[in-house]
């Protein structure tokens, strides 16, 4: 964090301006640090013959329902959007599992090997 700070790599006082205590931005070489160990991972999987999926942001009630995900009044951690059937998703299983929602496999085609 000293280090990080000290060259201009991550602003606490934006984050918190912005989105509350304990936010941060990170920036110049940390971003580059970041991005580099996000490749090291996805290029690891590939090489391992998963693969790697970029996924929508969001994802319908019925999507949500069918992986489990299921809204539990005000302490859930879905978000739905006013007016949709649409729910923002922080994590690429939820799409991921929607990705195949009412289809079958044999058994030779698994396992389904996906990095998202």
């Amino acid at each position: 964090l000293e280090l990080g700070t000290l060259h201009d790599m991550i602003d606490f006082e934006a984050g918190a301006r912005v989105s509350g205590s304990g936010f941060y931005f990170l920036k110049r070489d940390a971003v580059l640090l970041e991005l580099a160990l996000q490749q090291f991972a996805i290029n690891y999987l590939v090489g391992k013959g998963f693969v790697p999926v970029t996924t929508p942001d969001v994802a319908t009630t019925s999507i949500l329902h069918g992986i489990g995900f299921n809204p539990r009044g005000p302490e859930t951690q879905i978000y739905s959007i006013e007016n949709t059937e649409l729910n923002l998703v922080a994590t690429a299983e939820i799409t991921l599992g929607g990705m195949y929602s009412d289809q079958t496999f044999e058994a030779e085609q698994l396992p389904l090997k996906l990095a998202g």
